[in-house]
């Protein structure tokens, strides 16, 4: 008897790729893989809330699970839902932070973030840039949304908000990419 072989799901495709990184890494003489993997920071794997109103488990709380999936307990990022790119990246206090993709950006002020600028993208996803300084910034308000171009400036890295290490060294570029999964337009309810 000849096994009938199983049938392979066709993958749901995703966007089509329109995401740059938020730096001018080619002028600081990079590629683009140098610079995407030269992060300082782990993504939770596990509960990445962090830019959430969402909690963790208690049993959570401080661990975080890496990208291979090993639960990390000795890691200082549970609930990290982004990447930080500092100098390993050759990202520097005040250097220009530019937009990933054309959208309509928004400002918010966090405890953890200090200064964040959103953007929509306007097919479902958001990029969020945390610990920006609060100067130079394309704006300040959370209505109405100011339109920006795809590598345009956004403001500058900062070390506002919850760095490590606090002050100017910890100077660095939270990146984080989110989907509104019900396309609700509700990035925080997914």
């Amino acid at each position: 008897i000849t096994p009938t072989p199983t049938p392979t799901p066709t993958p749901v495709p995703g966007p089509a790729p329109f995401l740059d990184l938020p730096w001018d890494y080619e002028g600081k003489g990079l590629t683009f893989n140098e610079a995407a993997n030269s992060i300082n920071s782990y993504f939770d794997h596990e509960y990445p809330l962090l830019s959430s109103n969402l909690l963790e488990s208690g049993l959570a709380i401080g661990t975080l699970t890496n990208y291979e999936g090993k639960f990390q307990t000795n890691l200082q990022y549970s609930r990290h839902d982004g990447y930080d790119y500092g100098v390993n990246a050759k990202v520097n206090n005040g250097d220009p932070v530019l937009a990933a993709g054309a959208g309509c950006a928004t400002y918010n002020l966090s405890s953890a973030g200090g200064n964040v600028i959103k953007i929509d993208h306007d097919n479902y996803y958001q990029t969020q840039y945390l610990h920006l300084q609060n100067d130079g910034l394309i704006t300040k308000d959370a209505s109405p949304c100011v339109a920006v171009a795809k590598g345009q400036k956004i403001g500058p890295v900062g070390a506002t908000g919850n760095v490590f290490p606090s002050g100017e060294a910890g100077a660095h570029i939270h990146f984080g990419v989110f989907e509104d999964k019900n396309k609700d337009g509700d990035f925080e309810d997914n």
